[in-house]
């Protein structure tokens, strides 16, 4: 995992008129933790914070065009692993990704295909929040919410 200071050297030293962040909200609000991914865009929206946003069921093919009208892409996403502090940020970096013929893709697969096919890869992050339910039809654990308020303070602190 990389450090605080690292973390906030490369992602967070941003200059406001010229880089254009896109948040990619993945998950499924039916689906319990799943959600927390849409949530996370809710909050952006709610606050009016200065960054564009997507939310997806799942990464797909298309979205590789998406991406590369971006300088940075955060991904944001629940994660089934018990992590410590309850989120995490990480790199992502391109690599090819076999899963691209079950109509999803990993971060990682997204940004192997827009260097593939559009020759650019913006600078991307996963933000993983751990959930502990994916049952349909119920409300997000209260765990999960809190992570997620952790994660999502985290990150628009570091933002300014």
């Amino acid at each position: 995992m990389l450090s605080y200071k690292t973390v906030e050297e490369i992602l967070f030293k941003l200059e406001p008129d010229r880089e254009r962040i896109l948040v990619i909200g993945i998950g499924n609000s039916a689906r319990q933790d799943d959600g927390v991914g849409w949530k996370f865009l809710e909050l952006i929206d709610a606050l009016g914070l200065p960054l564009e946003y997507r939310e997806v069921y799942q990464l797909q093919i298309e979205d590789a065009s998406l991406i590369t009208g971006f300088d940075k892409i955060i991904f944001v996403d629940s994660h089934v692993d018990q992590i410590k502090g309850g989120y995490q940020l990480e790199p992502v970096f391109p690599l090819e990704d076999a899963t691209w013929t079950t109509h999803t893709l990993s971060p990682a697969g997204l940004m192997h295909l827009a260097e593939q096919l559009f020759d650019h890869t913006p600078e991307a992050w996963l933000l993983a929040i751990t959930g502990y339910r994916w049952d349909l039809g119920e409300p997000m654990t209260a765990d999960a919410k809190a992570n997620l308020f952790e994660a999502f303070e985290f990150l628009r602190v570091q933002l300014g």
